[in-house]
């Protein structure tokens, strides 16, 4: 198998060749074709600059952003709406938040946060964590994940003490599939009472009076002294279980609330399927749209925001790859350009395929409109790419990409992993610690480079190797806070870092025992490294004493404790005891 190459001059001659003469004929192109590219250029523009809680790259502080604005006008109201979903939909999360990222309701302060329960798996404490670093937009519930148990009741319940500080005017529950217009939204509540207000699509479909139904679970909104009724009052609390959004209703009844009532229709539009007695056009002042996919036929004006909506909402619901490209095609057809969004989720759409054509034709499409070195097309590809073991290719899209992020590094990194490339990932590593001064590796970093160690000694040499001694303590304590539960292999591959610090570092052998001792799980390799790091910094009597309790709790010590525990006892002038540990 042929030794993938990772110095990025010589990643890939002929790429760089074909790469630099496709540059050049887009830029005489370009130049004819100036015109016509002003409005791509501006909604871009527009995207990126309403991307929520995005990296400030100018140099620019949050301070002085707010300094400048701090004579504009008050919002006349606030709104929190909570999409509640699921851990796992990192994808629809992504894909949510850069389509709201577009959108500057004028007039009202409008917040998309993501709602979930406690997370049970690990790599889900990882990647969310992650999240919550670049984003801070998730809401983590202190429940279990559930449908029609008690999740609804968990939300509103929370909401005072979340944002007891920063009350909203309005707080709203909204479907992962549905997608909201914020300016006709903000319109339609502009008029309405502040308090005591439940607002949505009434149901059942022929229904329009809210005091005899309920709102669809598409999305429905209360007013912030609602939320608080629901934190306090026992009859919700005592009345959790069954079809949510109908229980929430009947709360609101039993309890006499919600005098001020206001049913959207038509503008908030659930498509059914087949068609019913309900089903009609778009109205001008649509609010929000629930399974978007059935509508694009009947769009007169289509562009790349309402591809892209049906696209990924296709491979959300793992529609087949033909109608997913059939979709593609009908949009270039239609002369609407493909963007960072269409390209990354078609790679993603063509993951899971064993025809690997299908990841390289697209991938000819991103170098065909300039989209393989955005960091989201890139960053798709080189994940792709690793999944297939072809680390070339991954090698090759990973070098196009032309501003790297951590997320970036991470998944080359753990590319390499994937691949069984040990020295190589130490070298992508080692390079984002050169490239990137000042961007912290994480949780997930270390997780994808333990994956290439065979032996705990190994992330230790990679760590010394390439002098992050100091960086792999901080980035096990990131490992901890972030929730990445510790266990043997990843303590005993830290330890050996610690016990090399802990001659010029004071305390860093005291934490490593502190570690050891909260650890629920611990077996034979993790005694050994936690005996041998005493044993090597002259802890003779606590390396004789944590030995016993390896005993005492039924552990077996094999040969390397042995060998451990006597040059322990040698080290410290335990001669008695190291006669003892011998045996006769």
């Amino acid at each position: 198998m042929k030794k993938p190459r990772f110095d990025r001059p010589f990643a890939s001659v002929s790429c760089t060749i074909s790469s630099f003469l496709f540059i050049v004929f887009l830029y005489v192109w370009l130049l004819i074709n100036e015109a016509q590219f002003g409005p791509l250029r501006k909604l871009g523009r527009s995207a990126i600059s309403n991307l929520p809680y995005q990296t400030n790259k100018t140099g620019t502080s949050v301070e002085t952003l707010l300094a400048e604005n701090s004579t504009l006008s008050p919002p006349e109201f606030r709104v929190l709406i909570g999409i509640l979903t699921l851990p796992d939909q990192y994808q629809r999360r992504h894909f949510l938040r850069l389509i709201y990222g577009t959108q500057s309701p004028v007039g009202a302060q409008v917040d998309v946060k993501f709602v979930f329960c406690n997370l049970n798996k690990e790599d889900q404490k990882v990647l969310v964590a992650l999240e919550i670093m670049r984003y801070d937009d998730i809401i983590i519930l202190n429940c279990t994940e559930n449908m029609n148990k008690g999740k609804t009741y968990t939300y509103f319940s929370s909401l005072p003490e979340i944002f007891s500080d920063t009350p909203y005017d309005y707080v709203m529950k909204a479907d992962d599939d549905v997608y909201f217009r914020l300016n006709n939204l903000v319109e339609s509540l502009r008029p309405l009472p502040r308090e005591d207000l439940y607002y949505g699509y009434v149901v059942p479909c022929p229904s329009m009076d809210p005091f005899v139904h309920y709102m669809s679970g598409m999305g429905y909104l209360i007013s912030w002294d609602l939320a608080e009724w629901i934190r306090d009052s026992d009859i919700p609390k005592n009345h959790t279980e069954g079809p949510e959004d109908k229980v929430f209703g009947e709360w609101l009844r039993d309890g006499h609330r919600a005098k001020n009532r206001y049913t959207a229709k038509w503008s908030m539009y659930d498509y059914p399927n087949p068609p019913t007695g309900c089903t009609h056009e778009l109205w001008p002042d649509t609010i929000a749209i629930q399974h978007s996919i059935r509508l694009l036929h009947k769009m007169s004006d289509r562009d790349a925001v309402s591809f892209n909506t049906i696209i990924s909402d296709f491979f959300r619901r793992k529609h087949d790859i033909k109608e997913i490209l059939q979709l593609y095609s009908r949009m270039r057809e239609d002369n609407v350009k493909p963007n960072s969004i269409t390209l990354s989720t078609l790679v993603g759409a063509c993951s899971d395929l064993l025809i690997s054509y299908l990841v390289e034709l697209v991938h000819a499409q991103a170098i065909r409109y300039g989209l393989n070195s955005h960091e989201f097309v890139g960053s798709s590809l080189v994940d792709v790419y690793g999944k297939r073991l072809r680390l070339d290719d991954a090698t090759c899209a990973f070098n196009e990409i032309v501003e790297l992020d951590l997320v970036s590094w991470n998944i080359m990194i753990d590319a390499c992993a994937r691949n069984g490339s040990k020295k190589h990932a130490f070298r992508i590593f080692s390079r984002m610690r050169r490239e990137c001064e000042g961007v912290p590796f994480d949780s997930f970093t270390l997780s994808s480079i333990t994956k290439t160690c065979s032996q705990p000694r190994d992330l230790e040499r990679g760590f010394m190797q390439n002098g992050e001694c100091k960086e792999a303590l901080g980035f096990y304590k990131i490992m901890l806070r972030v929730g990445v539960k510790e266990n043997e292999f990843s303590f005993a591959s830290i330890l050996p870092v610690y016990s090399g610090l802990a001659s010029l570092e004071k305390g860093t052998l005291a934490y490593s025992q502190l570690v050891f001792t909260t650890m629920k799980n611990r077996d034979v390799v993790s005694w050994t490294a936690m005996i041998t790091g005493l044993g090597q910094h002259g802890e003779g009597r606590k390396t004789i004493e944590l030995r016993k309790a390896m005993i005492g709790e039924g552990w077996k010590p094999d040969r390397v404790t042995f060998l451990g525990s006597l040059s322990a006892c040698s080290h410290g002038g335990l001669v008695e005891e190291g006669i003892e540990i011998s045996g006769p």
